[in-house]
């Protein structure tokens, strides 16, 4: 049994937190690990899992001053100083990059940088699918050896 599970029966045992909350915490615990596992597999899969995670950690390091050397895509983003200003910050970013729609509560749902991969690929594959695949053609046509 997971230690953050078996805190949370503990918890219950000891009635510091009701069964429905204990059951609750517990949902919401095994989702975040199907989301990671999911997401796992899903940037291993693909290239655009690669080309996400890249512009993802750029622009939450540009946002945050923070070298993107030290950010870690299973760190929740509210570790590296994410407040809700921020997180609009993120979210206006992205749209106005990439024409979506985003609300600033989608970090909470998907709170690090490897949940938002999963979550784009899911969700907006073809928006980025588009851009990568633009950036590439422009890449190979401004090299001079390609």
């Amino acid at each position: 049994m997971n230690k953050q599970i078996e805190e949370i029966y503990k918890k219950i045992l000891n009635e510091s937190i009701s069964t429905h909350e204990g059951a609750a915490i517990i949902k919401n615990f095994m989702n975040r690990e199907t989301i990671n596992k999911k997401a796992e597999q899903n940037i291993a899969d693909t290239n655009i899992g690669n080309d996400l995670k890249d512009l993802i950690i750029t622009i939450v390091s540009q946002i945050m001053k923070i070298d993107i050397n030290e950010i870690d895509i299973e760190v929740e983003l509210s570790e590296y100083g994410f407040d809700s200003l921020a997180f609009t910050t993120l979210s206006n970013n992205l749209n106005s990059r990439f024409g979506l729609t985003l609300m600033p509560t989608i970090f909470f749902e998907y709170p690090t940088i490897k949940d938002l991969i999963y979550y784009f690929e899911k969700e907006h594959l073809n928006v980025f699918a588009s851009f990568f695949e633009k950036n590439s053609q422009t890449e190979d046509n401004t090299n001079p050896l390609g």
